[in-house]
Protein backbone atom coordinates (compact mmCIF):
# COMPACT_ATOMS: atom_id res chain seq x y z
CA UNK A 1 0.00 0.00 0.00
CA UNK A 2 1.58 3.32 -0.73
CA UNK A 3 1.43 6.23 0.91
CA UNK A 4 -0.51 8.12 -2.06
CA UNK A 5 -3.14 5.47 -1.08
CA UNK A 6 -3.60 5.79 2.50
CA UNK A 7 -4.03 9.98 1.78
CA UNK A 8 -7.01 8.68 -0.66
CA UNK A 9 -8.06 6.65 2.27
CA UNK A 10 -7.81 9.59 4.78
CA UNK A 11 -9.49 11.77 1.74
CA UNK A 12 -12.19 9.18 1.83
CA UNK A 13 -12.76 9.15 5.64
CA UNK A 14 -14.71 12.47 5.80
CA UNK A 15 -16.51 11.67 2.87
CA UNK A 16 -17.90 8.47 4.35
CA UNK A 17 -18.63 10.19 7.53
CA UNK A 18 -20.52 12.94 5.69
CA UNK A 19 -23.28 10.42 4.11
CA UNK A 20 -27.31 10.22 5.43
CA UNK A 21 -26.84 12.94 8.13
CA UNK A 22 -30.51 12.55 8.72
CA UNK A 23 -30.00 9.45 10.29
CA UNK A 24 -27.42 10.35 13.13
CA UNK A 25 -27.41 13.17 16.02
CA UNK A 26 -25.14 15.81 15.80
CA UNK A 27 -23.16 13.36 19.19
CA UNK A 28 -22.65 10.51 16.75
CA UNK A 29 -21.34 12.74 14.15
CA UNK A 30 -19.14 14.29 16.37
CA UNK A 31 -18.25 11.22 17.72
CA UNK A 32 -17.47 9.88 14.06
CA UNK A 33 -15.56 12.68 13.56
CA UNK A 34 -13.39 12.59 15.86
CA UNK A 35 -13.06 9.03 15.33
CA UNK A 36 -12.09 10.03 11.55
CA UNK A 37 -9.36 12.90 13.01
CA UNK A 38 -7.85 9.98 15.39
CA UNK A 39 -7.48 7.16 12.44
CA UNK A 40 -5.78 9.96 10.41
CA UNK A 41 -3.31 11.10 12.71
CA UNK A 42 -2.61 7.39 13.28
CA UNK A 43 -2.01 6.78 9.68
CA UNK A 44 0.22 9.83 9.06
CA UNK A 45 2.19 8.10 11.68
CA UNK A 46 2.13 4.62 10.59
CA UNK A 47 3.19 6.40 7.06
CA UNK A 48 6.08 8.24 8.81
CA UNK A 49 7.23 4.88 9.99
CA UNK A 50 7.05 3.19 6.41
CA UNK A 51 9.08 6.09 4.59
CA UNK A 52 11.61 6.11 7.54
CA UNK A 53 11.83 2.27 7.15
CA UNK A 54 12.23 3.32 3.27
CA UNK A 55 14.83 5.96 3.50
CA UNK A 56 16.69 3.32 5.94
CA UNK A 57 16.80 0.66 3.53
CA UNK A 58 17.82 2.99 0.53
CA UNK A 59 20.90 3.76 3.01
CA UNK A 60 21.47 -0.01 3.41
CA UNK A 61 21.32 -0.34 -0.51
CA UNK A 62 23.71 2.44 -0.61
CA UNK A 63 25.63 1.22 1.45
CA UNK A 64 25.94 -2.50 -0.38
CA UNK A 65 26.65 -0.89 -3.43
CA UNK A 66 29.55 0.81 -2.33
CA UNK A 67 31.40 -1.73 -0.90
CA UNK A 68 30.81 -3.75 -4.26
CA UNK A 69 32.34 -0.92 -5.75
CA UNK A 70 35.63 -0.16 -3.67
CA UNK A 71 36.21 -3.98 -2.53
CA UNK A 72 37.31 -7.26 -4.14
CA UNK A 73 35.40 -10.10 -4.48
CA UNK A 74 37.85 -12.54 -2.72
CA UNK A 75 37.72 -10.10 0.57
CA UNK A 76 36.03 -12.59 2.44
CA UNK A 77 35.27 -10.29 5.57
CA UNK A 78 33.40 -7.71 2.58
CA UNK A 79 31.45 -11.03 1.27
CA UNK A 80 30.44 -11.25 4.72
CA UNK A 81 28.89 -7.43 5.68
CA UNK A 82 27.56 -7.55 2.29
CA UNK A 83 25.34 -10.65 3.24
CA UNK A 84 24.41 -9.16 6.50
CA UNK A 85 23.87 -6.29 4.76
CA UNK A 86 21.17 -8.06 2.50
CA UNK A 87 19.86 -10.29 4.64
CA UNK A 88 18.90 -6.56 6.72
CA UNK A 89 17.35 -5.53 3.30
CA UNK A 90 15.46 -8.81 3.21
CA UNK A 91 13.98 -8.35 6.58
CA UNK A 92 13.52 -5.15 6.26
CA UNK A 93 11.14 -5.08 3.13
CA UNK A 94 9.07 -7.84 4.77
CA UNK A 95 8.61 -5.82 8.16
CA UNK A 96 7.72 -3.41 5.36
CA UNK A 97 5.03 -5.70 3.66
CA UNK A 98 3.63 -7.23 6.93
CA UNK A 99 3.34 -3.24 8.21
CA UNK A 100 1.66 -2.06 4.66
CA UNK A 101 -0.82 -4.85 5.50
CA UNK A 102 -1.16 -4.19 9.38
CA UNK A 103 -1.99 -0.30 8.35
CA UNK A 104 -4.46 -1.67 5.28
CA UNK A 105 -6.02 -4.31 8.03
CA UNK A 106 -6.59 -1.06 10.92
CA UNK A 107 -7.87 1.38 7.92
CA UNK A 108 -10.35 -1.46 6.27
CA UNK A 109 -11.57 -2.39 10.09
CA UNK A 110 -12.11 1.58 11.02
CA UNK A 111 -13.97 2.47 8.19
CA UNK A 112 -16.49 -0.53 8.70
CA UNK A 113 -16.66 0.64 12.54
CA UNK A 114 -17.63 3.72 10.78
CA UNK A 115 -19.94 2.87 8.54
CA UNK A 116 -21.79 0.84 11.12
CA UNK A 117 -21.75 3.43 13.05
CA UNK A 118 -23.66 5.69 10.64
CA UNK A 119 -26.26 2.48 9.19
CA UNK A 120 -27.05 2.14 12.78
CA UNK A 121 -25.31 -1.09 12.80
CA UNK A 122 -27.84 -2.56 9.92
CA UNK A 123 -26.62 -4.59 7.06
CA UNK A 124 -28.77 -6.41 4.28
CA UNK A 125 -28.60 -9.56 3.74
CA UNK A 126 -29.62 -11.92 0.73
CA UNK A 127 -29.52 -16.02 1.97
CA UNK A 128 -31.12 -18.93 0.15
CA UNK A 129 -29.73 -17.86 -2.92
CA UNK A 130 -26.30 -18.76 -3.01
CA UNK A 131 -25.38 -15.33 -2.77
CA UNK A 132 -23.35 -13.81 0.12
CA UNK A 133 -22.89 -10.46 2.08
CA UNK A 134 -19.68 -9.03 1.94
CA UNK A 135 -18.01 -10.20 5.87
CA UNK A 136 -15.34 -9.85 7.59
CA UNK A 137 -13.19 -12.69 7.59
CA UNK A 138 -11.83 -14.18 11.16
CA UNK A 139 -8.73 -14.79 9.43
CA UNK A 140 -6.28 -12.92 6.34
CA UNK A 141 -7.37 -14.12 2.99
CA UNK A 142 -7.80 -12.63 -0.93
CA UNK A 143 -10.95 -11.36 -2.62
CA UNK A 144 -11.12 -12.95 -5.47
CA UNK A 145 -13.22 -11.71 -8.12
CA UNK A 146 -14.59 -14.65 -10.49
CA UNK A 147 -13.18 -14.01 -14.18
CA UNK A 148 -15.50 -15.86 -17.41
CA UNK A 149 -14.72 -19.91 -17.90
CA UNK A 150 -13.47 -19.92 -14.88
CA UNK A 151 -14.25 -22.83 -12.08
CA UNK A 152 -14.13 -23.14 -8.43
CA UNK A 153 -11.12 -26.20 -9.13
CA UNK A 154 -8.93 -23.23 -10.97
CA UNK A 155 -9.80 -20.57 -8.55
CA UNK A 156 -8.57 -23.35 -6.03
CA UNK A 157 -5.23 -24.45 -7.40
CA UNK A 158 -4.45 -20.83 -8.42
CA UNK A 159 -4.19 -19.50 -4.29
CA UNK A 160 -2.88 -22.96 -3.13
CA UNK A 161 -6.45 -24.23 -1.04
CA UNK A 162 -9.00 -26.74 -1.80
CA UNK A 163 -12.45 -25.43 -3.20
CA UNK A 164 -13.80 -26.97 0.03
CA UNK A 165 -11.95 -23.99 1.94
CA UNK A 166 -13.44 -21.84 -0.63
CA UNK A 167 -16.77 -23.39 -0.56
CA UNK A 168 -16.91 -23.39 3.25
CA UNK A 169 -15.61 -19.74 3.59
CA UNK A 170 -17.89 -18.30 1.04
CA UNK A 171 -20.76 -20.34 2.79
CA UNK A 172 -21.72 -21.46 -1.30
CA UNK A 173 -24.76 -23.37 -1.81
CA UNK A 174 -23.96 -24.91 -5.31
CA UNK A 175 -20.22 -24.09 -6.15
CA UNK A 176 -20.65 -25.38 -9.74
CA UNK A 177 -23.11 -22.25 -10.48
CA UNK A 178 -20.11 -19.30 -9.78
CA UNK A 179 -21.28 -16.01 -11.58
CA UNK A 180 -18.91 -13.75 -13.67
CA UNK A 181 -18.02 -10.86 -11.12
CA UNK A 182 -19.31 -12.59 -8.21
CA UNK A 183 -16.98 -12.22 -5.03
CA UNK A 184 -14.83 -14.41 -3.18
CA UNK A 185 -13.47 -14.70 0.18
CA UNK A 186 -9.84 -16.98 -0.22
CA UNK A 187 -8.37 -17.94 3.26
CA UNK A 188 -4.70 -17.43 3.64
Amino acid sequence: MTARFVKYLILLVPLVSSGCLTLVDEATIGEQQASADSMKVEVGKMVDKVNEMKQELAVLKDEVQAIKNSQADSDKATRNRLDEIDRSIKAMESANGRMRQEILDEITEKLKKLYAGQTGGKSSSKSGSGKTDVKKPVERGYEHIVKQGQTLSEIATAYNVTPAVIIKANNLQNPNSLRVGQKLFIPE
